[in-house]
């Protein structure tokens, strides 16, 4: 009989400290808030490694959101009041008045003629 865990990867018994996926975990348990200090298999810690990066995620995307919409209510209230400006100075009517109602010709590049240096 086996005497302690089965390795998820040799499939025998745990080798413990001479497995390189034998690894040292500290930090909080995000699935329990209490302290992890333990020596275990890294396999083993998958699940709550994943359940940690979730939530790191979930963080980062609060504040993404957070910030996206900071700046759409700044660039709105920015076209805003650059809106009133033009329109107090009356620049948007003249502006379009003075604008040409015809297309700028396009202006083909002039060709050079061949010259020998020789």
């Amino acid at each position: 009989m086996a005497k302690g865990p089965i390795c998820p990867l040799i499939k025998k018994v745990c080798i413990g400290h001479d497995c390189a996926w034998y690894g040292h975990m500290e930090g909080i348990n995000p699935q329990t808030g209490k302290p992890i200090d333990s020596w275990d298999c890294s396999i083993k810690w998958i699940p709550v490694l994943i359940t940690e990066q979730a939530r790191q995620t979930r963080g980062v995307q609060a504040a993404v959101e957070s910030h996206r919409n900071e700046a759409s209510e700044a660039a709105k209230q920015l076209n805003e009041k650059l809106a009133g400006a033009a329109a107090f100075m009356g620049m948007v009517d003249a502006v379009a008045r003075q604008a040409p109602q015809t297309q700028i010709p396009l202006r083909t590049p002039s060709v050079l003629p061949y010259v020998d240096s020789e």
